[in-house]
C-alpha cells in the first residue's frame, strides 16, 4: 500500500520504530516503523500490547502479527527499510573518508529515513517511540 493511501493521513500520528536482524554476520537488518492516529494510540497499545519484541514470547509475537494482519489499512500503517548484509559489510569496513559508517550511524540513518518517508507522505507526526 502506498503511504498516501492511508485514510488517516490528515490526522496527528504516533510512530513506533524497531529493528530486527543481526547484521552482516547472519543476514539483513530490517528497520520498520508502524504508525497510527494519536487519538487511538492508547487503544492500540492496550489492544495489541505493543512492547519491545524481545520482551514478548514467540507466541505473543505470532498472535500480535496475526491480529495486526486483520486490521484495515485505515487503522495502522507501516514502512520498512532493509539493509542487506553485503551493504552493511561494505559500509562498516570502508574507511571513513571513503564513506564508511559504523552500525550506529547506519541505524540512525535508517530510522531517520523511515520518519522522513512518513513526513514526506504528508502525515503529521507528533510522537516517535524508538527502540
Amino acid at each position: 500500500m502506498n503511504l498516501q493511501d492511508y485514510e488517516f493521513r490528515d490526522e496527528e500520528i504516533e510512530i513506533g520504530i524497531d529493528e530486527a536482524g543481526r547484521g552482516p554476520v547472519l543476514g539483513p537488518m530490517v528497520y520498520g516503523c508502524t504508525f497510527w492516529p494519536v487519538k487511538v494510540g492508547d487503544d492500540m497499545r492496550k489492544r495489541f500490547g505493543f512492547a519491545d519484541s524481545k520482551q514478548l514470547s514467540e507466541e505473543q509475537r505470532d498472535k500480535m502479527f496475526e491480529d495486526i494482519k486483520e486490521l484495515e489499512h485505515c487503522e495502522l500503517g507501516f514502512a520498512v527499510d532493509v539493509l542487506m548484509p553485503e551493504d552493511l559489510s561494505a559500509l562498516m569496513l570502508a574507511e571513513l573518508h571513503l564513506g564508511g559508517q559504523n552500525l550506529n550511524v547506519l541505524s540512525y540513518n535508517s530510522a531517520f529515513g523511515l520518519i522522513k518517508k512518513v513526513l514526506v507522505a504528508g502525515f503529521k507526526v507528533t510522537r516517535i517511540i524508538c527502540d
